[in-house]
């Protein structure tokens, strides 16, 4: 199948703005492809496209640049990491609350019984302990 350069820088610019992965979608080309495209864009003179905002995707992870055509300045990101409350948000909602709330309670009984503080418990979990 042969597609004319026209059709298919139409195409590219018709998928803007976006991410890579965005403009993937929009497109149906590969990841690469659109890489590449973004690529000569970029180092076009006079500039074809720049960044025009940053995003996580997800909770955590890298940050994505979002891509938009025209000249211009690259935005700068300025977002910032996640605080340790942030992140134990994240990982409560991926992992569920249920499963949070049994894993701190098997800690809490090994704790306890590492201390000696429920010696039923110590000897359920570190049989040596009984042998002296």
């Amino acid at each position: 199948m042969v597609v004319k350069i026209e059709e298919a820088t139409a195409q590219f610019e018709a998928a803007f703005p976006g991410t890579v992965k965005e403009l993937v979608k929009k497109t149906g080309w590969a990841r690469t492809t659109v890489e590449r495209w973004l690529h000569e864009y970029r180092e076009a003179t006079p500039r074809k496209s720049h960044i025009i905002a940053w995003r996580r995707p997800t909770g955590t992870g890298p940050f994505i640049p979002v891509h938009g055509l025209g000249a211009g300045e690259d935005k700068h990101c300025n977002l910032k990491p996640l605080t340790k409350p942030e992140r134990w948000q994240n990982y409560v909602k991926s992992k569920g609350r249920e499963y949070v709330r049994k894993k701190d309670r098997t800690n809490e009984w090994l704790r306890k019984a590492r201390s000696g503080e429920k010696p039923l418990l110590e000897s359920l979990f570190f049989s040596k302990k009984l042998s002296e």
